[in-house]
């Protein structure tokens, strides 16, 4: 998992980093249009790795939520559904979800983009995003589960 984390992380960081370089102006039109599908794609990735843990009806992300995820829960406070994973899923998707809307807008009409406006929203869910993604590999650590595990299932 932690490798999977840490590519939320690069990429993220890299989106954010181009916005400092790209304008809404003809000469960076396509660039602009690379980078939108490149942070759309963050936003999908970021959205169906929480769907798993919460409410997706695809068969492998059902299995996932209806037997590992409550069993997880039931030896481990943090996997519930009042727990700090989930909380930190809804702080995390109240910035995402404003990202995605601007990523949409700025799709339709590149003159909107405004790679500032984009930073400060990114900013908005930057820091506990980053903390999420520590907390979910700490909780599945090899030495956290063995503390939780027996071999009642």
């Amino acid at each position: 998992m932690q490798l999977y984390h840490n590519h939320f992380r690069h990429t993220f960081n890299e989106i954010y980093e181009r916005c400092e370089s790209v304008t809404s102006g003809a000469e960076d039109a396509e660039e602009l249009n690379e980078l939108l599908a490149y942070a759309d794609e963050l936003y999908h990735h970021l959205d169906a790795h929480h769907s798993i843990e919460e409410y997706s009806p695809d068969i492998v992300e059902l299995i996932v939520r209806t037997y590992i995820f409550p069993i997880l829960a039931e030896r481990m406070p943090q996997f519930k559904q009042e727990g700090d994973h989930l909380k930190e899923h809804e702080e995390i998707h109240k910035g995402l979800d404003e990202y995605v809307e601007y990523i949409k807008k700025c799709r339709k009409d590149s003159m909107d983009w405004d790679g500032e406006k984009m930073k400060t929203i990114m900013d908005s869910f930057r820091d506990v995003l980053f903390k999420h993604l520590d907390h979910e590999v700490e909780s599945l650590s090899g030495e956290n589960l063995k503390k939780v595990n027996s071999l009642r299932c």
